[in-house]
C-alpha cells in the first residue's frame, strides 16, 4: 500500500478534498500552477516616461498587486522566463529592472499578509 497524500486521507477517514482534474485554473487565463508557482518581487526604475509605462504593463499584467515601481507576482518557471522576454524587449542600457525570488517567508507588516502556494492548494 502506498502513503500517497489521498490514501493517508482515506485511512484517516477524512473525506478527499474535490480538487479539479487540472490544477492550471489558480490564475486565471494564465496556465500558471499553484504546484510550481513561486512569489517574486519585480522591482523596476525606467529612465523614459514612454518605457515606464510599457514596463509597468508588462509588470501589472503578472502581478498580485504592488506600489509605484514594485510589483509581487506569483510566477512558475515559464512564466518568469516570459516576463523576462518581454522585458528585454523593451529595456534600454540605462533602465533598471531586479526581480527577486521570496526565499522562505517574508517579513509583513500592517495590511501587508504574504499568499504561500503550497502543493495541493488552489488561489480562486
Amino acid at each position: 500500500m502506498t502513503n500517497s497524500p489521498s490514501s493517508v486521507v482515506r485511512r484517516a477517514g477524512l473525506p478527499l478534498p474535490s480538487l479539479p482534474k487540472k490544477v492550471t485554473d489558480a490564475f486565471p487565463n494564465t496556465g500558471r500552477s499553484v504546484l510550481t508557482t513561486k512569489n517574486y518581487l519585480v522591482c523596476y526604475d525606467i529612465a523614459d516616461k514612454k518605457r515606464l509605462r510599457k514596463v509597468r504593463k508588462i509588470a501589472y499584467s503578472y502581478a498580485l498587486g504592488g506600489q509605484k515601481s514594485a510589483v509581487e507576482a506569483p510566477l512558475d518557471e515559464k512564466s518568469l522566463k516570459e516576463l523576462v522576454a518581454r522585458l528585454e524587449q523593451v529595456l534600454h542600457d540605462n533602465d533598471k529592472v531586479n526581480i527577486i525570488a521570496f526565499e522562505g517567508e517574508p517579513l509583513c507588516f500592517g495590511k501587508a499578509d504574504f499568499i504561500t502556494f503550497d502543493k495541493g492548494v488552489i488561489v480562486l
